[in-house]
C-alpha cells in the first residue's frame, strides 16, 4: 500500500465520518451535530476537526498523485500551474 493510498484512506475515513454525523443528526431527533450548538461543543470540534482533516487529505492526495492522470501531456505545465492556483486562490474563504 503506497503512501498515496493511506493518505487517500485517511481522507475517505474523515470525509465518510462527516456523513455519519450529518445522517445520525437528520435520523435520531435527540442528535444534533450538524449545525454544531455552540464553540464549545463537542460536535463543533469533531466536525471542522474531520472537515479539516478531509480539506488537508485531498491537497496531500493531490500533490503526491500528481500527474496520475496525464493532464501535463493536454495542458502542459504552464496550464496546470495557471489552473491550480486559479483554484487555490478562488476557493471560498
Amino acid at each position: 500500500m503506497s503512501l498515496t493510498d493511506l493518505v487517500f484512506l485517511g481522507t475517505a475515513v474523515a470525509v465518510v465520518g462527516l456523513d455519519a454525523t450529518l445522517l445520525a443528526t437528520l435520523a435520531v431527533p435527540g442528535v444534533q451535530v450538524w449545525p454544531p450548538p455552540g464553540r464549545d461543543t463537542w460536535q463543533y470540534r469533531l466536525t471542522w476537526t474531520l472537515f479539516g482533516g478531509a480539506c488537508a487529505g485531498f491537497l496531500v492526495v493531490g500533490g503526491l498523485d500528481a500527474g496520475g492522470l496525464g493532464l501535463n501531456q493536454w495542458l502542459g505545465e504552464a496550464g496546470t500551474l495557471i489552473i491550480g492556483s486559479t483554484l487555490f486562490i478562488g476557493a471560498p474563504q
